[in-house]
This record gives structure tokens, C-alpha cells and sequence, in this order.
């Protein structure tokens, strides 16, 4: 069923455990899915515990094997196994997050060329620009500016993504840089030319960086 881009069977027993009846969801294929499953060697892409955990990080950015070894059936050293396994170069699917990557318990992402390959099949992909964009607005009208800490609290995201999601802000205008420091916490952005105007037609106004920039 995963791999023609379908939910699994629901599997429901009776109070006895005599019977068991199994329900196959129908409707549209998720054809972005499938054919994704298409691209994997046979060896995973009829493994159980491969398309299971898949659907899983379709609809959360992040897994652990504590929460998939319920779902897999298994206890949590081997689901910790099977999702090592979708890490290691031959797969390539997954990824330890770097905050999490040396803790006992870590936690998995798909890679970023899986999401780019998933695209609309992922519900978080979906509304990831958009949702990003007035979140952070709301912050910039709200407090003044916000720095890549702050945007990394606000979206739930790593380093790096946050850093990607500032930088297109401030590649269409939307966001400038309100602070000298290059790199780091100290980084601070404000609104831009492109920031969208309130009700009243203003933007919020951008704090000054410093004494030493205003005179440059």
C-alpha cells in the first residue's frame, strides 16, 4: 500500500482475538510518494519497516526510535537498528539531527535531498514558506528584530534551515541586516523594503545597528 502511495491496512481484532478485519484505504494516490519508492532499491522498498517509517516523517519532521518502535512492533534497540540503517550511505535517507547526534537517544530527519524529492507529499513542506514568513513578520512588528536564535525557537528548527529561511528574506527584501557582526547571535534583522506594510501602512521601524554604522 505505501508503495503505491496509499496509507497501510487498518487492522482491527475482535474481543476474542477470533477475528481480525483488515481495511484498505482507498482514494487518491499519494503519487509524489510512490514515485519516490519507485527510485529505492527493491530490498527497501518492500521492507515494512522502511515504508513505515517513511509515512511516519511524512507528516513529522523528526522521529526517534522510541516513537517508532511501537509502530514497527519491535522493541526500541531495533528500531533504533532499522533506523541506523536508513542513515548509512547505501540508503541515505535519514539523518541524525546535530543537536541530538551523540546523545543515547537520537533523533532522525530525513535528508535534505529526500524532502526535496517528497516536496507536496510532506504536510509540513506544504506551508513551509508562507507559514515561515508571518511568523517571523509577527515577530519583527512585535518585538523590532530578531536574530537566528530567536527564529530557530519560533519555527522549531535547526541551524542551518534557519539560517536559509533569513537569508531568502533578506535576498527578497523582506528582511535587512540591522546589526554590523557577521556571524553568530549577534546578528541582528529588521524589517526591509519588501516588509509587508500593517493596516495603517507603515512598517515597523528598524532599530539602528550602531553609532559606527550610522555614520558609514
Amino acid at each position: 500500500m505505501a508503495r503505491l502511495g496509499h496509507q497501510p491496512p487498518a487492522f482491527v481484532a475482535d474481543a476474542y482475538q477470533v477475528q481480525v478485519q483488515v481495511t484498505l484505504l482507498g482514494g487518491a494516490p499519494n503519487t509524489h510518494l510512490a514515485r519516490f519508492v519507485a527510485t529505492l532499491p527493491s530490498d527497501d522498498s518492500e521492507d515494512a519497516d522502511t515504508m513505515l517509517t517513511m509515512l511516519t516523517l511524512l507528516t513529522h519532521r523528526t522521529v526517534t526510535a522510541e516513537v517508532l518502535a511501537p509502530l514497527l512492533q519491535k522493541p526500541e534497540p531495533e528500531a533504533l537498528s532499522v533506523l541506523d540503517r536508513l542513515t548509512s550511505e547505501r540508503i541515505a535517507l535519514l539523518e541524525r539531527t546535530r543537536e541530538f547526534a551523540r546523545r543515547s537517544r537520537p533523533v532522525y530527519r530525513l535528508r535534505e535531498h529526500v524532502v526535496a524529492a517528497l516536496g507536496p507529499a510532506l504536510s509540513y513542506q506544504r506551508r513551509t514558506t508562507d507559514e515561515y514568513d508571518r511568523k517571523i513578520v509577527a515577530m519583527v512588528r512585535e518585538v523590532g528584530e530578531v536574530n537566528a536564535r530567536l527564529v530557530k525557537l519560533l519555527l522549531d528548527l535547526d541551524t542551518a534551515p534557519a539560517s536559509r529561511v533569513l537569508g531568502d528574506l533578506v535576498t527578497r527584501g523582506v528582511l535587512v541586516k540591522t546589526s554590523t557582526a557577521e556571524r553568530g547571535p549577534s546578528v541582528t534583522y529588521g524589517a526591509g523594503p519588501r516588509f509587508p506594510k500593517t493596516a495603517g501602512g507603515r512598517r515597523p521601524l528598524a532599530k539602528p545597528a550602531d553609532s559606527k554604522e550610522r555614520r558609514r
